[in-house]
């Protein structure tokens, strides 16, 4: 009968620790939206016609939520996958490089939106340029969160589908 409980108890700390991912994976994703917001809201007021519409603010908020979604949190390794191939840890971690594009594009999303923030606070009227910069770092910074959570995900249901079908 230990074994049967001892079972019961970890299926339920895997049940609150996954609850505490997707808690924590919102918390993320709105983060990303308003960041989204920040930086949109420094070009409009800046006056940027060929952006100055609310659609744009909407879709930057839902490009920076889905991208500190999938880009912040990697997805863990099925525990069939662990059992069945040699742990890769260190350097030779094909994970490492998309664990650090997504941290460049993490700092990148984020200190565009403090300098969104700083600048609308300080009501300064910054130049175009700076302005493109800083618009420009977030979209970045987001598109490099996105490309390594999907990379990370892809690579993940690949050689979990390769374990399976190994056993």
């Amino acid at each position: 009968m230990p074994n049967g409980t001892s079972r019961r108890a970890n299926d339920g700390l895997s049940r609150m620790i996954e609850f505490a991912r997707v808690i924590e994976r919102i918390g993320l994703s709105m983060l990303g939206a308003l960041c989204g917001l920040f930086v949109s809201a420094l070009i409009i007021k800046a006056n940027v016609q060929a952006i100055n519409f609310l659609e744009v603010v909407f879709a930057a908020m839902l490009y920076g939520a889905i991208g500190f979604y999938l880009g912040i949190d990697f997805p863990l390794p099925s525990s069939r996958a662990i059992e069945a191939t040699p742990l890769k840890v260190g350097i030779r971690s094909r994970e490492n490089p998309l664990k650090l594009i997504a941290a460049i594009g993490t700092l990148l999303a984020a200190m565009a939106a403090m300098v969104s923030v700083c600048l609308i606070i300080l009501d300064a009227n910054p130049h175009a340029l700076c302005i493109t910069i800083t618009g420009g770092s977030w979209l970045l910074g987001v598109t490099m969160q996105l490309a390594a959570g999907s990379m990370a995900r892809v690579r993940r249901a690949t050689s979990t589908s390769s374990v399976l079908s190994r056993s």
